[in-house]
């Protein structure tokens, strides 16, 4: 399934992952382009991914103490 694929990447990703994606679209906006609907889902979606490898990292650093 698609859906599954996508939620597995993303698990995936790290921390620095998601700052470096975030951050292409982050100059974009500051270019003055409006984001379209798909970017402002993509958005959305980095930003869940961001919380989510805070979290891990969270857990995994707590897991050592």
């Amino acid at each position: 399934d698609n859906y599954e694929d996508l939620t597995r990447m993303i698990a995936e990703l790290g921390l620095s992952d998601v700052e470096r994606l975030q951050s292409l679209y982050d100059h974009r906006e500051r270019r003055g382009k409006e984001p379209s609907d798909r970017e402002v889902a993509f958005i959305l979606l980095m930003q869940n991914a961001r919380e989510l490898a805070e979290f891990n990292a969270d857990l995994a650093l707590a897991q050592r103490l």
